[in-house]
């Protein structure tokens, strides 16, 4: 019994010396690449190998191209690539990831840029800007007229460009949603639907419902003797949260009040197909451009509108999502639940406090920020939003998926079909591949 005991113990200080030293490592290393050598962030060999080769440039530049045989050295940058850790990623699912990015980046992207598809060849291969027919950016303010779409103006400068990284980007949003739902309709709707009834039966009953096996962490986690988070807890904070945001739609006319409740009660359909997907392969899919297209049919020409609708229908799905992850992991890790719930109702304020300052603060402190002019703080995901608010929240999908661009939404019906074969090949060959 002391033998064990002396073993447990021993091997208990060599995790925690391990941990420590990763730790630290893993700190000291952060400001190799973040600070003192940036070009550490992202190596494009081809672009090395063939510095004055325009196609090189294109296909290897890691920022501005596609990023073939580009390497890192930036663990930030490949969590960023990952939307998450890859050691949290399961083996089968990195497989497909990087699969789909080598296809869609490396063999369709290229493809479709140097045939010419769409004048792409006019354009930059890589980018989210916006460009008119000469190919220069486009100037969103020649169409508008008051803050609002004029359509003479519109008829007079012309439609919007966009580059064929972008387009395939889009295509790729519009296939993924439908292929997303049909997946979860045809693996997992009977499961989903049977936990419905039983869920129902519960709140009727009042019963605790238990699926048969369930796993040894659940058990031990409910017989542990922590205090559970009682239901008017999360009850308080929804009503809480929902005033609050019910409250800034009207006061500041972020959107109308059915709006805001049409966009939380598209979060809630949505956050258990995707929590799902998530649950089995650590990628969250993003509802970004499912937001934008509702909201775009409803109120065209609305940007404001638009890009609420998306902060209200995409943001509370993530961030439903992410507080069911930390609740998992405080179960794991047998954390008291009220302390997880502490934790992150604190952490959630602080972090919107912060970052409301911190970007406050840069936005009156850097020269050119936004810019190219400002790099390293070009702000790309802001100028990527703000396009996105520009196509389809200022132009609307019937104009910017019309015509040049309407075969796009085939890809919905694809992305409908894609997951059929699978399925079937799936149940005739339970032991194959495809069982993943």
């Amino acid at each position: 019994m002391m033998t064990d005991k002396h073993g447990l113990a021993r091997e208990m200080r060599q995790r925690q010396r391990l941990f420590w030293i990763a730790l630290a490592a893993s700190f000291a290393w952060y400001f190799v690449p973040g600070w003192f050598f940036p070009t550490l962030t992202m190596l494009p060999l081809l672009c090395f190998a063939t510095p004055n080769n325009v196609v090189a440039q294109q296909l290897g530049d890691g920022y501005n191209g596609l990023g073939m045989l580009a390497l890192t050295l930036d663990w930030s940058t490949i969590s960023s690539s990952y939307t998450g850790s890859p050691l949290a990623t399961p083996w089968f699912a990195a497989c497909n990831l990087f699969a789909g990015f080598a296809i869609f980046m490396w063999v369709i992207t290229p493809i479709a840029y140097y045939a010419n598809a769409w004048d792409a060849r006019s354009l930059p291969i890589y980018t989210s800007n916006l460009f008119a027919a000469n190919g220069s950016v486009y100037d969103i303010e020649a169409v508008l007229r008051d803050g609002r779409l004029d359509p003479e103006l519109y008829e007079e400068y012309g439609p919007v460009r966009m580059s064929t990284q972008f387009l395939i980007m889009y295509g790729l949003c519009f296939m993924g949603i439908t292929c997303l739902l049909s997946h979860v309709a045809l693996n997992h709707g009977k499961d989903l639907w049977r936990t419905l009834r039983a869920a129902i039966a519960e709140l009727r009953s009042g019963r605790s419902y238990r699926r048969s096996g369930a796993d040894r962490e659940s058990i031990a986690y409910e017989h542990s003797g922590y205090a559970r988070v009682p239901g008017f807890w999360y009850v308080g904070l929804f009503v809480v949260t929902m005033a609050m945001g019910l409250g800034a739609c009207q006061g500041f006319g972020l959107l109308p009040w059915w709006g805001f409740l049409l966009a939380i009660a598209l979060a809630a359909l949505l956050t258990v197909p995707v929590g799902l997907i998530e649950a089995v392969s650590n990628f969250q899919y993003g509802l970004g451009v499912i937001t934008e297209l509702i909201a775009a049919f409803i109120w065209p020409g609305e940007p404001t509108f638009n890009a609420a609708f998306k902060m209200f229908g995409y943001i509370t799905m993530r961030q439903t999502l992410q507080l069911t992850r930390d609740q998992k992991l405080g179960r794991y890790m047998r954390v008291p639940p009220r302390h997880v719930f502490a934790a992150q109702v604190a952490g959630t304020v602080a972090a919107a406090l912060v970052q409301l300052g911190v970007a406050a603060w840069l936005m009156h402190s850097v020269p050119d920020i936004c810019t190219d002019a400002g790099a390293p703080f070009t702000c790309r995901k802001a100028r990527l939003f703000y396009a996105t608010t520009t196509i389809w929240g200022v132009l609307g999908p019937q104009r910017q998926f019309a015509g040049r661009y309407a075969a796009l939404y085939w890809l919905f019906l694809a992305g409908a079909a894609l997951p059929v074969p699978v399925w079937l090949l799936r149940r005739h060959f339970p032991r194959s591949m495809w069982r993943l």
